[in-house]
C-alpha cells in the first residue's frame, strides 16, 4: 500500500515512478555509476534527491504515528502498522480496530491521510521552488564523505 499509486492519481503514498527512481539509483551505484539511467534517458541528481526525501519522509511519518498510536492504544503491532500505512496511502482497507482507538489516536489517522495524500506532492513541489531561488547560483566547496 505504501507504494502503487501513478503519477497523476488521487491515490495517496508515494507513487511507482518515485519508487522506481530510488531502485534504478540504487542499481547505478552497485554497478558504479554516478548516473541514474532509466530506459536509456539520464536522471538529473535533483530528481533522485527529492524520490529519497519523499520515501524518505514518508517512512519516518508512518513510524512516528505507529509509534504514538501504540504508545496510546497498546494494541497489536501489525495492526496498528496497517491501519497508519492504509490511512498513508488512503486505500480504504483496515482490520477492523479503527472505531476501538481513541479520539487523539483516530486524529492521528486522519491527519496521516491528510498528508499521505496531500504531504509528499506538496513537498515535492515545495522543494522545485527552492531550487529556483537565487542562491542556487552559489557554489559551495566540496566536502568529502566517507559513507558506507
Amino acid at each position: 500500500m505504501f507504494i502503487g499509486a501513478a503519477p497523476g492519481s488521487t491515490a495517496g503514498g508515494i507513487k511507482v515512478t518515485t519508487f522506481g527512481v530510488i531502485i534504478f539509483a540504487v542499481l547505478s551505484q552497485i554497478k558504479g555509476s554516478d548516473e541514474t539511467i532509466i530506459f536509456k534517458r539520464r536522471v538529473p541528481s535533483i530528481i533522485v534527491f527529492k524520490a529519497l526525501a519523499i520515501t524518505g519522509l514518508s517512512a519516518a511519518l508512518i513510524m512516528i504515528i505507529t509509534t504514538i498510536i501504540l504508545a496510546v492504544e497498546g494494541k497489536p503491532f501489525l495492526n496498528v502498522l496497517y491501519e497508519v500505512v492504509s490511512a498513508f496511502a488512503t486505500v480504504g482497507l483496515s482490520t477492523g480496530i479503527t472505531p476501538s482507538l481513541h479520539a487523539s489516536s483516530k486524529l492521528l489517522l486522519i491527519l496521516t491521510m491528510f498528508l499521505g495524500r496531500v504531504g509528499p506532492v506538496t513537498f515535492a513541489i515545495a522543494l522545485s521552488l527552492r531550487a529556483n531561488k537565487k542562491d542556487a547560483d552559489i557554489i559551495y566547496p566540496e566536502g568529502k564523505i566517507v559513507v558506507g
